[in-house]
């Protein structure tokens, strides 16, 4: 199965790291898969689309974390 990538904003590094950020839920895991320091991230903060379109992912993610956490506590630990 393909994995659905989001294009938040047009800078192809920034993209890949929110999309990954989506997917690990945590800034230093994406940026240790994007081979980019933590910093770069929070510097990047500082441009306000990339800031409005790292909310979108952060929102994303939660998502993603919460629906994982339900469905650990109903069906438990071990995926079938």
């Amino acid at each position: 199965m393909e994995e659905k990538l989001y294009k938040f904003i047009r800078n192809h590094e920034k993209n890949k790291f929110l999309n990954y950020y989506i997917q690990l839920g945590s800034i230093s895991k994406a940026a240790k898969k994007t081979k980019i320091s933590r910093q770069t991230h929070y510097l990047w903060l500082d441009d306000e689309k990339y800031k409005e379109a790292y909310e979108k992912a952060r929102q994303m993610a939660g998502d993603l974390l919460e629906e994982e956490a339900y469905r650990r506590a109903v069906d438990g630990t071990l995926k079938p």
